[in-house]
């Protein structure tokens, strides 16, 4: 069921107008979050202004309230009536003014629905897009929840410890989900074949557990025909901006996760133990991250993927990483890199960048750009298609 209307609405465009959202916004809510955001599902808006009016631009909390990205156009040379289609972003609700001339923060007078803007004035809003979560991000009825279990491990060794006085603990507490070892004797064949065992490395990994869903998405992924059977680690930082930052502290959390971290997961859950099983992910700084460490490594993490990755933030260092490498095609890890279009102007630009240079080395990379902001309501939504395209392969080219 889920396929067909999948494929009725690949073929529904489909405009939301910003005021009198109706029961359009209902057409999308069957398919999950990836599928409806995708198949050109927009909202308009349209501000009929007075003559004197030379300019007319949305300020958005989905664009950060920036007040010129998105400006209005004109109907026709002398009309004054201005009109802005946008892909629907994915939130479930939205506030928004006009901004008239580039001086006037004004109310939409066709919306008669207001919001707090918490600073005693009011916001113009939208209470339902149509957007919604992937429904994956939650335990499905029916399936077995993966077990959790902490493990405390060494950060440093004792002579690490005295040598340094950087105010850091000496261990970490990581986080693993995983199925029963009697679960996975009932299921670990699929049509007659052995099914992959995959670990997934969560960087910000109580983020990715307790804002992202991500432990019930592997489970209920796992428990889908084709897919691996997953097991999910989920490790936090400890000084998030100089380890994921590209600083020597972020070569002692390579030799953490390297010498501490895999090595222990493995010998308690073991998994396919290659490359290939392995899946590094990270969002923002630890999408910058993930890069770096995957890319020196490509013998231990074979899947790498970077949630709107801080490529901005080194620059340089991330260009130079790129050149360096001697062949992605023949070496490296497959890639999957992904950006809101809505995020600052340096982030997607570095993230086209980063693109390009990956793709001239001849790197497996899959490159998306989304309707989303620089948030965690926005990396959670992504996961299922990173997980099942890691998986299957690209929509397109699955049978």
């Amino acid at each position: 069921m889920m396929c067909v209307a999948r494929q009725l609405l690949a073929k529904l465009p489909m405009t939301i107008r910003a005021f009198g959202l109706g029961l359009l916004a209902l057409h999308a809510s069957a398919a999950s979050a990836a599928d409806s955001s995708e198949r050109g599902v927009t909202l308009e808006f349209v501000y009929e202004a007075a003559d004197s009016v030379k300019s007319v631009c949305l300020a958005a909390d989905f664009v950060g309230w920036n007040s010129e990205k998105l400006c209005l156009q004109r109907d026709e040379l002398k009309s004054q009536k201005f009109r802005l289609q946008v892909p629907r972003p994915w939130a479930t609700e939205i506030q928004y003014k006009f901004v008239i001339d580039g001086k006037y923060w004004v109310k939409d007078p066709s919306n008669p629905n207001v919001i707090s803007d918490g600073h005693g004035g009011s916001n113009s809003y939208i209470s339902d897009t149509g957007f919604r979560d992937e429904p994956l991000l939650v335990q499905q009825p029916g399936t077995v929840a993966w077990k959790k279990r902490r493990l405390t491990l060494p950060f440093r060794t004792p002579i690490e410890s005295e040598q340094k006085s950087d105010g850091l603990a000496d261990t970490r507490d990581i986080v693993v989900a995983f199925p029963s070892s009697s679960w996975i004797q009932k299921n670990q064949r699929d049509q007659g074949r052995e099914r992959p065992r995959v670990t997934v490395y969560f960087q910000d990994g109580l983020d990715y557990l307790n804002q992202a869903g991500a432990a019930a998405l592997l489970s209920n992924l796992s428990q889908m025909p084709g897919m691996p059977i997953y097991t999910a680690v989920f490790v936090p930082p400890m000084d998030r901006t100089e380890e994921y930052g590209i600083t020597p502290a972020t070569w002692e959390y390579e030799k953490f996760l390297l010498e501490q971290v895999i090595p222990a997961v493995e010998q308690r859950w073991p998994t396919g133990g290659s490359a290939r099983d392995r899946i590094l992910i990270g969002p923002s700084l630890g999408g910058l991250v993930t890069l770096h460490l995957a890319a020196r490594n490509p013998t231990v993490f074979g899947n790498a993927v970077s949630q709107s990755g801080s490529f901005w933030y080194r620059e340089q260092e991330s260009r130079d990483l790129i050149a360096s490498f001697p062949d992605f095609a023949e070496r490296g890890p497959r890639l999957f890199l992904e950006v809101g279009i809505w995020e600052s102007e340096k982030m997607v630009a570095m993230n086209r960048e980063v693109r390009d240079l990956l793709e001239a080395k001849g790197a497996s990379l899959q490159y998306r750009e989304y309707p989303t902001i620089h948030r965690w309501s926005a990396w959670k939504n992504r996961l299922r298609e990173i997980f099942e395209t890691l998986a299957l392969g690209p929509a397109a080219t699955r049978p």
